[in-house]
């Protein structure tokens, strides 16, 4: 059984460090999809990243998923975290994430990163996953992808 505190937070550092490799694998997936559907245009390619960058995306996984150490049900959540977690459990989780630049609010997020957060479909956290524009692929590692 994972360890999740009285927050709603995974309090356990094997199963954070499954999931932030699940991140890593979701975020390289999609820079790949975005460069994909693109079609060789490194300009649509920049424009289709602004949509990642300096936002919260979330996504979730099912509770027996995170049980079983699986990311096979795992889905964007489109809608703002403000309205499924209390201003409270926010903060905490913001204490917890370990990022450049203490965040207070989900507008702390940098505008040139690229942040996720993994939850459970029973809103516990698990874990953070970000990436700084400057680590997604420059124009001449784009070229070298199309």
């Amino acid at each position: 059984m994972v360890n999740i505190n009285e927050f709603g937070i995974v309090r356990d550092k094997s199963v954070e460090d499954f999931y932030w490799g699940c991140l890593k694998n979701w975020v390289d997936e999609t820079l790949t999809d975005l460069i994909d559907s693109s079609y060789g245009d490194f300009d649509e390619y920049q424009e289709q990243l602004e949509n990642y960058l300096g936002v919260i995306t979330v996504i979730q996984i099912d509770k027996n998923d995170l049980d079983n150490k699986s990311f096979d049900s795992n889905q964007e959540y489109e809608e703002s975290l403000k309205t499924v977690i209390d201003k409270d459990k926010l903060s905490k989780i913001f204490k917890v994430i370990n990022t450049r630049k203490e965040w207070f609010s989900t507008n702390d997020v940098p505008k040139d990163e690229i942040a996720v957060l993994l939850f459970t479909n029973e809103w516990d956290f698990i874990t953070y996953y970000g990436l700084h524009k400057e680590d997604t692929p420059d124009e001449d590692e784009f070229e070298s992808r199309t």
